[in-house]
């Protein structure tokens, strides 16, 4: 029998301490790599590495429960705004850091 998951960006994120723990969780759902990463906002390559790797503290590691909900058309709409303003806020941020990078690359002018 094939499980039929909602689209991730409908699945509400449990509250966790770090991406690793959040990969791993979406991955027991059963969703694929590519897809984690897009939604995540990193590099497939991370993902699959978490995904990989054996967990140095795999004892103490605690997934969230392997259960999701998913948004309403109401909140559906509010987390695409959430997440394009943590889009523009990130790369804001990041144009900032390229802006200072190369201003002190380039060194003071006289």
């Amino acid at each position: 029998m094939t499980r039929v998951l909602p689209a991730i960006q409908r699945v509400k994120q449990p509250k966790v301490h770090n991406r690793a723990t959040l990969i791993r969780w979406y991955h027991e759902l059963g969703y694929p790599t590519k897809d984690i990463a897009k939604l995540l906002d990193v590099r497939y390559q991370q993902v699959r590495n978490v995904l990989v790797t054996q967990p140095k503290r795999a004892a103490r590691e605690d997934l969230p429960p392997l259960t999701y909900e998913t948004w309403d058309l109401v909140d559906d709409v509010q987390a695409i705004m959430d997440v394009e303003l943590d889009r523009s806020l990130a790369a804001g941020r990041k144009a900032r850091l390229a802006a200072e990078r190369g201003t002190e690359i380039d060194g003071p002018e006289d």
